[in-house]
C-alpha cells in the first residue's frame, strides 16, 4: 500500500518515471546524433530536418514534465494539508534548495530554448542543452536520495 507521509507521490508517481526515462533515452539519442554530426562533418542540409524534429520532441516532453511539476505544486497548495505543503516548501527553501533549483533550471527551463527553430538546428546550443540535461539527471537522483534521507 502507499505510504501516508507527505510527498510520497513525488518520487514514485509513474508519469515522472516514464517521462524521465523517455527524455533520457531521447537525450542520449540526440547526444549520439550530435556527436556523429560533429565527427563526420555532415552537411547541414542532411541533418537539419531530423535534428529539428527530434529536438522538438524533446522540447515537448520536457514542457509536459515542467507542467506536471507545477501542477504538483498547485495540488499540494490547494489540498490544504499542512505536511504536504511543508514537504514542498522544504524542498524549495530547505537545506537542499540549490539542488532543487538546479533540477528545475537545468532540465526544464533551459530546454525551453528549443522552441525556436533557430535554436533547435544549432548544433552547439543543442549539444550544450543536452549535456546540461544529462547533468540534471544525476542532480535529480542525488536530490531524491537526499530529500528522502536528510530528515
Amino acid at each position: 500500500m502507499f505510504d501516508v507521509s507527505p510527498g510520497w507521490h513525488t518520487t514514485i508517481h509513474p508519469f515522472y518515471v516514464i517521462a524521465t526515462q523517455l527524455l533520457s533515452y531521447l537525450a542520449l539519442l540526440i547526444l549520439i546524433t550530435l556527436i556523429g554530426i560533429k565527427l563526420f562533418t555532415i552537411k547541414k542540409e542532411q541533418y537539419q530536418r531530423p535534428l529539428n524534429i527530434i529536438n522538438l520532441m524533446f522540447c515537448v516532453l520536457s514542457t509536459t514534465l515542467l507542467l506536471a511539476y507545477f501542477v504538483e505544486l498547485i495540488v499540494a497548495w490547494y489540498a490544504g494539508y499542512f505536511y504536504e505543503q511543508l514537504a514542498f516548501f522544504d524542498r524549495a527553501i530547505g537545506p537542499i534548495w540549490k539542488l532543487y533549483f538546479a533540477v528545475m533550471i537545468l532540465s526544464l527551463l533551459l530546454t525551453q530554448l528549443l522552441w525556436r527553430k533557430k535554436n533547435r538546428i544549432n548544433i552547439n546550443l543543442a549539444l550544450f542543452i543536452i549535456l546540461m540535461y544529462h547533468i540534471q539527471l544525476w542532480f535529480e537522483r542525488i536530490y531524491i536520495f537526499l530529500s528522502t534521507y536528510i530528515r
